[in-house]
């Protein structure tokens, strides 16, 4: 008899430990169907990188959306928008600014061949000593500058090469 109550004793302690375990996982809710949604609105209403929150709040606070995100998280998790967008910001303006520079660079290049100042036997540092000052060649990357010259040289030396060949055929 002792151990039919020592055995009940148990289950009933088990039942109540999963029970509280229920009610903590029920007070604990999952928002990221709700954090998801906020994004979207974020996105649908024109949240920049340079928003503010305060500033934001009027044109989001009549939204369901934002009423469906918990009070204290709708802060961070704006700031969260807002930051990633930022970074995403910055990757596209640097990319596109590198390109922009690779190009004013190989412009560069073909004005210094057309004007002979870049024939096979000019090296990387006499073509920085006479152009280091051009905007142009300061507008590319340091890393970009001598693979773009070194591209231009192999070009170089195949339409010479092509140009010899030519003239044997003749």
């Amino acid at each position: 008899m002792k151990e039919l109550k020592m055995r009940e004793i148990k289950i009933s302690l088990l039942d109540k430990n999963s029970e509280e375990k229920e009610e903590k996982s029920k007070e604990k809710p999952d928002y990221t169907k709700q954090i998801v949604e906020f994004k979207k609105l974020l996105k649908e209403k024109g949240v920049t990188a340079s928003s503010k929150f305060d500033q934001e709040l009027p044109r989001l606070i009549y939204d369901q959306r934002y009423l469906n995100l918990a009070a204290d998280l709708r802060r961070d998790v704006f700031d969260e928008y807002v930051k990633s967008f930022t970074l995403v910001e910055i990757k596209s303006d640097k990319s596109i600014d590198r390109k922009k520079g690779q190009e004013m660079m190989k412009y560069l290049l073909k004005r210094a061949i057309e004007n002979g100042d870049l024939n096979l036997n000019t090296s990387f540092y006499e073509f920085q000593e006479k152009y280091g000052e051009n905007n142009s060649f300061l507008q590319t990357l340091p890393v970009d500058r001598e693979f773009l010259f070194n591209e231009a040289k192999l070009k170089l030396k195949k339409l010479l090469e092509e140009s010899k060949n030519a003239d044997n055929d003749l």
